[in-house]
């Protein structure tokens, strides 16, 4: 047996031009690489600069509403946490006035009746509550706010 040659019988790559059909007619159908050829010249174009700058400046505006978003989310949770702290400091003053027919002078004598924690005492911008006995049956007890100035209109006081 003789070894045959296999270049005689397979028949030689044809580009997208010389595709000929069966019955010898030039054949119409595109092929894939004619396909591709548009976007093969779009993807090796890349990007100008003046694209990657709107990008870039997208992500940024994108970016700065998501930072505002979570600012103000975090602060609405500090205002309720400060709001909790005095609603649980409020119920230790009103056990104290239960105990002894007076408010304390001060909120460390909560402290030391155990009434409520030292830690209890700084609001959730880390400063002290102010705390005002107003007559023999009423107080008042503000956190400064945010700004941690009293007397203004982010503080958060007792009802």
């Amino acid at each position: 047996m003789q070894p045959t040659d296999v270049s005689t019988h397979t028949a030689p790559l044809q580009t997208s031009e010389e595709l000929v059909s069966v019955d010898g007619q030039h054949d119409d159908t595109p092929t894939v690489a004619s396909l591709l050829d548009p976007a093969r010249r779009v993807a090796q174009r890349g990007m100008t600069i003046i694209e990657i700058m709107v990008v870039v400046a997208i992500i940024g505006i994108i970016g700065t509403a998501i930072a505002f978003g979570a600012t103000a989310l975090f602060g609405d949770a500090q205002a309720e946490a400060a709001k909790t702290q005095i609603s649980s400091i409020a119920k230790g003053l009103d056990v104290y006035y239960l105990k002894h027919r007076e408010y304390p002078d001060n909120l460390q004598a909560l402290v030391e009746e155990g009434k409520i924690k030292e830690k209890q005492l700084k609001d959730p911008w880390k400063q002290d509550f102010v705390y005002n006995v107003v007559s023999a049956r009423k107080y008042e007890l503000c956190s400064a706010g945010e700004d941690k100035s009293s007397g203004t209109a982010d503080d958060v006081c007792n009802d």
